[in-house]
């Protein structure tokens, strides 16, 4: 792992190397300080080519600052089993959250709030090839449930259910936002380490050249009163973003997790489809960007294999932030049916609407 941490300098005004998205669209305001990775996303302490131990282990109840470290193997952790799926090559550009002990784990400078204060956990942004995940899957939601019911020090709210490889990374902090870029300047000898994103300034901390698991994600482990229990109000009703657009993609009951997951995700991919179809040929103005024909576009949208294919086309710009699992029984054994929360951010609108014009 090539470490790049530059010190911090004060350098001439309006240098330095913009993202691509920024050139492409229209100027828009800068976004605030309050961007945030998804609740569920986290860089590990540890970078490795074999992470597996780790699936199915218990992470400790609300805590905010996480890393795989910090799980816990119970005897229903072996009730959770994974398979290792292709990642396609897809290029990502992610917010992930990362503790102070991961961050000086991995040579990243320690974690400072706005005022210099000293944080216990912060974000850093990604940018990598996807080559591949380690999924979990629970066969057998039942004698999962009956576990952690029967033994509460089993069992916490959530566990590692995922871990994402990838190769040629960068990994950014952030050391300011978009304004204070603008007044003060930074360029000089180090243009192409430092970019502005989201509203923010990103330095370059770390690179990895050769594919490992560098993040995982958590699951909710779902067991209380009803269905829906731990799954939280986003399953009714998708929330509202100024960032973006949530969908809430549902699978059918499935023989196992990970199926459920699958199709639950290309349901959501859809569903973005049929949304950026909507907006175009209405002219709402949400998206820009598309160069086809909005007459043929209309006709499109209402062929399934063209769905499809469109939703295959969208899906390194469409990210997964939730999961919610339902288990039933069935004559012929039990089956999964997933809801999955999926989020397309507005910097990405302009890429997908170019996805419906082939």
């Amino acid at each position: 792992m090539h470490l790049l941490i530059p010190l911090l300098l004060t350098l001439p005004a309006h240098a330095g190397k913009k993202d691509k998205a920024a050139k492409a669209t229209p100027a828009a305001p800068p976004m605030s300080m309050s961007i945030s990775p998804p609740a569920n996303i986290f860089l590990r302490s540890s970078f490795d080519t074999d992470p597996s131990r780790y699936l199915g282990r218990f992470l400790p109840d609300g805590a905010t600052s996480l890393d795989e470290s910090q799980s816990t193997k119970t005897q229903c952790s072996t009730l959770v089993t994974w398979a290792k799926v292709g990642g396609g090559g897809a290029v990502r550009d992610e917010l992930f959250q990362v503790s102070t002990e991961a961050a000086a784990s991995i040579g990243l400078p320690p974690l400072a709030a706005a005022d210099g204060r000293a944080v216990s956990s912060q974000m850093v942004r990604v940018r990598y090839t996807e080559t591949g995940k380690l999924v979990s899957d629970i066969e057998d939601p039942a004698a999962f449930k009956t576990c952690c019911l029967e033994a509460d020090d089993q069992c916490t709210d959530r566990y590692v259910g995922e871990f994402l490889e990838g190769r040629a990374g960068q990994i950014y902090y952030a050391v300011g936002n978009e304004s204070e870029f603008n007044a003060s300047g930074i360029g000089g000898g180090v243009a192409g380490e430092v970019e502005v994103k989201h509203g923010l300034v990103w330095r370059k901390g770390v690179e990895f050249e050769n594919p490992v698991y560098f993040g995982f994600k958590s699951s909710l482990t779902g067991v209380g009163s009803g269905p829906e229990a731990g799954c939280g109000e986003w399953t009714q009703k998708a929330p509202r973003s100024s960032e973006g657009m949530y969908f809430v993609g549902v699978s059918e009951y499935l023989d196992s997790e990970r199926m459920a997951r699958e199709a639950a995700m290309i349901d959501a991919r859809v569903q973005v489809v049929k949304w950026l179809g909507e907006s175009i040929t209405t002219g709402s103005g949400e998206v820009r960007g598309y160069g086809g024909d909005v007459n043929a576009l209309s006709v499109k949208l209402k062929n399934e294999s063209f769905l499809e294919t469109a939703a295959g086309g969208v899906a390194s710009l469409v990210k997964d932030e939730n999961w919610c699992v339902e288990g039933a029984a069935t004559p012929a054994g039990h089956r999964s049916r997933v809801k999955v929360l999926a989020f397309i951010p507005k910097v990405s609108y302009t890429a997908a609407a170019e996805v419906l014009e082939d």
